[in-house]
């Protein structure tokens, strides 16, 4: 991936997108692209294609999280798509949202999206799988991208179990208000989770919900 960065940021390139991807700086590795192309008489190319990255591994930038060993699969067209992410030890880190990275989890998920005519995204999972130590949670993601709405997200999160002494490390911080973090802090010092639901659904530049 290093190599194709470089290629791809000396290109004529958008600067906002060179900025994007040497910030992130991808690494990992890059296996089984496959791609064809059409040409019909009359409308858009069409396209689909698939491809592997073993090990990707990016910086945190802005609002987007930086990963290490994580390992994607991408199957692709002109409409729609799937991409199936799995890592035995993934590490995440977003400093606007959490005060730490993430402790090592393992995930497992299929995320779909569908591309309408007039440009607008849809995005579901209908199921990521989390766990760790600390905490092990099924989580159902859907999200719509439209050119004239904010990003909408509906995500349904059931906690099978959980350390309610490790709470703290998963608090979105960024988005909470200090006297809130702080009075989880206190309060929350031990127990186990034994079941828990997180539902959060609106217009993310909206959140938190009210």
């Amino acid at each position: 991936l290093p190599d194709i960065t470089a290629l791809v940021t000396a290109l004529p390139i958008a600067p906002s997108i060179r900025t994007a991807l040497t910030a992130i700086n991808p690494e990992g590795q890059l296996q089984n692209v496959l791609m064809a192309i059409g040409l019909p008489a009359t409308g858009p190319p069409e396209w689909a294609a698939s491809a592997q990255v073993v090990s990707l591994t990016t910086n945190s930038w802005l609002q987007i999280p930086g990963v290490r060993n994580l390992n994607a699969e991408i199957r692709a067209n002109h409409n729609s798509g799937v991409m199936r992410l799995t890592s035995d030890e993934l590490e995440l880190t977003a400093p606007t949202i959490f005060r730490q990275p993430l402790p090592i989890f393992n995930l497992f998920s299929d995320i779909y999206w569908d591309i309408a005519k007039n440009g607008d995204i849809e995005l579901t999972s209908p199921k990521i799988i989390t766990a760790n130590q600390e905490l092990r949670m099924n989580t159902l993601l859907a999200m719509r991208v439209a050119s004239n709405a904010p990003l909408f997200m509906d995500l349904r999160s059931h906690i099978i179990a959980g350390d309610v002494a490790a709470v703290k490390h998963y608090l979105p911080v960024g988005v909470l208000k200090p006297n809130l973090v702080h009075w989880l802090d206190q309060a929350l010092v031990g127990g186990y989770i034994s079941a828990g639901d997180i539902i959060l659904r609106g217009p993310a530049p909206l959140f938190p919900f009210h």
